[in-house]
């Protein structure tokens, strides 16, 4: 009797006759030793049917039953295949089976066993044996499927392969052993008209195409052959190749023309194509094609491609063929302005006779819609822009009519209806001298020893530059200060700054004496790069070395002797000061005696000392103050900036900063000097170029949102009339209304050139007669020239324009890419200006104001207005959605940095798009916390120049 462990229930009637009939022989055998039933399920995988996989858990289950003891049986052995694969676990829950045959004692009559068996695929036999406690037996038996988990994979799935080329399979074999016999078209290695593959997989075309093309290479598994995997491979000729075409140009109108090309794997079917179009072809040899190329073909201009087309293969390369004009006309396209003129000339090809017949249009001469042109070539364009604005401007051989050549010309209107002014004034200005630091409170002395001086010839130091250094280091932190040569004079203040570089024997013991003394007495001495040992040894410092190394040189500060003079060096890039240090000038390392170590080269040595003599200080620095902070004002680091814009520069606001906080320690708190509005401790300056259409409508949105956060800004505006050639009619009766948006509610405007010119920097000076009436500056294209532009045009007839048609003082300029012509600083002087904001702060090492100044021939020269390096903006990188958190992160960084430090941050945001304006109201959030002076540009600097920012030296 059997029953179905998963026909729990007894569901199927014949379950209900299976179990009759064993109750049945049960009752007629109540006296025999009847042999154990039961019944023995399928053995069934974890999917639960009798096809299993390999290597997966094989369960098989069932019943059994001591029919004289009305029992379970004692033991239950499965057999797979006949051999013996264990004993099934007994006990297993049926109460179907005891409930049918009214037994209770049957209620745990089930088996089960588990077993995950190595079967080959195919049938096999599975047989329970049942034994009772007298040792009768009863075998049940079913049967199962085992398939294979092997699977074959070939990569590439497809290929394609040139003839007598090579192609690498490899077969992924997974469930199985990894070996495979690979084949093409079922031919086990292929052969030499399918092409062969090695036992590695290397397949080998054959010389010639195959039929049928593509072929199949195939690997199979050894383990079981019904289990392989293919790729489809296509077989192709041998692209063929172009070296070179002969002749590599033809004069338009020739007439038909021999064509010879060169090159390599040609066959007899081969064509030359022109544009893609078949030519008869002859075949020379499988180096060499000719054509003839039909005189239709050669009637326009232009270059045209010749290639190569094969049966079966790809297209050559292509070699091009010019078709030149017969008549050249230079230039060949043009921008012109209406109301312009430009001169065009003719070469006539094949001809001793050069003349020509100018036309526009096709109508000798042009006519007033379109524009005239002379005999000799000169265009006239239309007063007004024609309807169809690109015409055409023609040559024509006189001696040969069929040759011509032509021009396109794009008429523009560079002039706007109110400009040029008939109203235009000269835009020269002169502007008083700049507010000098006044001399109250604590006064120190800058002392003038460049005489001293012997290493600067070498160094090719400009001596007065090392003076300039160590003033502005004073003046633009506010610290009032005179100027002498003598040193009796400059001891009697209670800080001296020494300006040059005192090399060994450079002052006597006198003077050494006197040095020493002025410290011991409580005197405060600033020295750069000192190497007189006499003097040294005085101060507590046992020697010093010279050291000529490359142009960055870490510094690193020792912020835990918790000196005054390290007051503002707190965070990395302060402690860990990466020096960008312009050679041929060399560094000092010092090796300190009883002096107190403040700063270390990467040597160990000393970069920077304080004396501990007497009740005064005297620190020395390891470098020139003329290359860190004088040659950055200038922009004369080469290659040190990381960047423009965005990051921490701190180079000569360090060297500042030093100055500033050992002047801060000297009794009687002297520091006068605010460094913000409002007596906050610091400033954010916002700024926008306004130098596009889009900013110019987006203007208004931008202020709205500023007077939302209580903040004013300024707008620089790019003020061109025309169309420049570089940049379009910005400044037109709609822009106006713009500006006067920004003007109303009284934020700042400012003047960010005319023309936004790349080429600003090859600006010349000008002549200081440009005005409103006259200055037409073009960018020429096909020159890749500025035509007319100079450095005075730029800065006065843009600030020219926004004071007169606003009634306003515009006293700020950026130029429109950053770019320094030689001339900038004269421009800026001569036009009126008292703020410049064009040098990039990457450039300057720095975010303080300063006095611009040149320098020649040992004179310098210093500049009415004050100049304020641009510290962050949105253009470099170029402030996107996807990087709008990094940037405004940077932003921050910068803003705090300069906040803790007191030096004022110059932001500018290009207001083009709504990215632009939430990163500023995010930025504007952010910093929120922070007591900053937050506004624009004119009122600041009107409050810095208040206090004063030079000295009797350069006033």
């Amino acid at each position: 009797m059997r029953v179905r462990a998963r026909a729990r229930g007894l569901a199927t009637a014949l379950l209900l006759a299976l179990l009759v009939c064993a109750a049945s022989a049960f009752s007629a055998a109540q006296t025999a030793n009847t042999p154990p039933d039961g019944y023995i399920d399928a053995a069934v995988g974890p999917t639960g049917t009798s096809t299993v996989p390999q290597g997966t858990v094989l369960s098989v289950n069932g019943w059994a039953v001591d029919q004289e003891d009305g029992a379970p049986v004692t033991r239950v052995q499965v057999l797979i295949d006949g051999i013996g694969a264990g004993d099934a676990a007994l006990g297993f829950s049926r109460p179907d089976v005891a409930s049918y045959f009214g037994n209770a004692a049957w209620t745990n009559s089930g088996w089960r066993f588990s077993i995950t068996p190595s079967l080959t695929p195919g049938q096999h036999t599975v047989d329970a044996v049942a034994y009772d406690s007298k040792g009768a037996t009863t075998t049940l038996r079913n049967s199962l499927t085992i398939t294979s988990a092997l699977s074959v994979a070939v990569s590439p799935s497809s290929a394609s392969v040139v003839t007598g080329g090579t192609q690498q399979f490899t077969a992924t074999v997974t469930g199985g052993a990894g070996t495979v016999t690979w084949s093409v078209n079922d031919v086990v290695g292929g052969n030499l008209s399918l092409g062969t593959i090695t036992a590695a997989g290397l397949y080998a075309a054959p010389a010639a195409l195959p039929t049928p093309n593509p072929v199949t290479v195939k690997a199979t598994s050894t383990v079981d052959t019904t289990r392989s995997g293919s790729s489809s491979v296509t077989i192709n000729n041998p692209a063929p190749s172009i070296s070179s075409i002969s002749p590599t140009s033809i004069t338009a109108t020739s007439g038909d023309t021999g064509l010879t090309v060169n090159g390599t794997l040609f066959v007899a079917q081969s064509l030359i194509e022109f544009a893609g179009i078949d030519l008869a072809t002859t075949f020379q040899s499988s180096t060499q094609l000719t054509a003839i190329i039909p005189a239709s073909m050669l009637v326009n201009p232009g270059t045209i491609p010749i290639t190569v087309q094969s049966p079966s293969s790809g297209i050559s390369n292509a070699k091009n063929l010019t078709i030149a004009q017969a008549v050249t006309v230079s230039p060949s396209a043009k921008n012109v302005p209406v109301n312009w003129t430009r001169l065009f000339t003719a070469t006539v090809s094949g001809e001793t006779d050069q003349s020509v017949t100018w036309m526009v249009n096709d109508v000798v001469g042009g006519s007033a819609a379109t524009g005239t042109i002379t005999a000799a070539g000169i265009y006239q364009s239309p007063p007004s822009v024609p309807g169809a604005n690109l015409v055409t401007v023609k040559a024509v051989s006189v001696a040969n009519p069929s040759k011509y050549g032509t021009a396109t010309v794009t008429i523009i209107l560079p002039i706007s209806d109110n400009y040029p002014r008939s109203d235009a004034t000269s835009v020269l200005r002169s502007q008083p001298p700049l507010t000098q630091v006044p001399l109250q409170g604590t006064i120190a002395a800058v002392l003038d020893w460049t005489a001293k001086d012997s290493s600067a010839a070498n160094e090719s130091i400009t001596k007065v530059t090392e003076v300039l250094a160590v003033c502005h280091n004073l003046s633009e932190m506010g610290i009032p200060h005179v100027h002498t040569t003598d040193w009796a004079t400059a001891a009697a203040y209670p800080m001296v700054a020494v300006a040059g570089v005192l090399e060994t024997n450079s002052v006597n013991d006198t003077e050494r004496d006197a040095i020493a003394a002025y410290v011991q007495n409580g005197g405060t001495l600033l020295l750069w790069r000192t190497a007189d040992s006499g003097l040294l040894s005085r101060l507590g410092v046992s020697a010093s070395t010279k050291f000529s190394g490359t142009t960055v040189r870490p510094v690193s500060f020792n912020v835990q002797t918790q000196d005054g003079a390290l007051r503002y060096i707190d965070d990395d890039p302060e402690v860990n000061w990466q020096m960008a240090y312009w050679q041929p000038a060399p560094t000092r390392e010092y090796t300190t005696g009883s002096a107190t170590v403040l700063a270390t080269w990467t040597s160990g040595l000393a970069a920077v000392l304080r004396s501990n003599l007497g009740t005064g200080r005297a620190y020395v620095f390891g470098w020139r103050l003329k290359i860190v902070l004088a040659d950055a004002e200038q922009q004369k680091i080469p290659g040190a900036e990381p960047q423009w814009t965005n990051t921490r520069i701190l180079d000569a606001d360090i060297s500042r900063l030093l100055a500033r906080a050992i002047y801060e320690t000297l009794p009687g708190s002297p520091h006068v000097h605010q460094f913000a509005p409002g007596g906050k401790p610091a400033a954010l300056i916002l700024t926008h170029d306004v130098d596009a259409g889009v900013s110019y409508t987006l203007t208004p949105e931008f202020v709205q949102m500023e007077q939302a956060h209580g903040v004013k800004s300024t707008y620089l505006f790019t003020t061109s009339p025309f169309d420049t050639g570089w940049v379009g009619n910005l400044y037109n009766a709609t822009s106006k209304q713009n500006i006067q948006y920004a003007v109303n509610p009284g934020f700042d405007v400012e003047s960010h050139s005319i023309g936004h010119f790349r080429q600003y920097d090859k600006a010349a000076l000008g002549t200081g007669t440009e005005d409103a009436s006259n200055y037409f500056p073009h960018y020429s294209a096909d020159l890749n020239q500025t035509i007319g532009m100079s450095a005075i045009g730029e800065t006065g007839v843009s600030r020219w324009l926004l004071e007169k048609d606003f009634g306003i003082t515009v006293g700020g300029f950026r130029s429109g890419y950053l770019l320094l012509p030689a001339g900038h600083l004269d421009s800026v002087r001569q036009t009126g200006y008292r703020r410049d904001s064009t040098y990039a702060a990457g450039l300057t090492r720095g975010f303080a104001p300063f006095v611009p100044f040149t320098v020649s021939n040992g004179v310098v020269t210093t500049y009415p207005f004050m100049e304020y390096p641009y510290g962050l903006g949105d253009s470099n990188p170029s402030l996107t959605a996807d990087n709008l958190q990094a940037i405004v992160s940077a932003w921050e960084t910068v803003i705090r940095t300069n906040y803790k430090n007191g030096v004022p941050t110059v932001l500018n945001v290009h207001p083009v798009n709504a990215v632009k304006k939430q990163a500023e109201e995010e930025l504007l959030q952010r910093i929120s916390d922070l007591n900053l002076w937050i506004g624009d540009w004119k009122t600041f600097d009107d409050f810095w120049q208040a206090q004063g920012v030079t000295c009797s030296r350069w006033p």
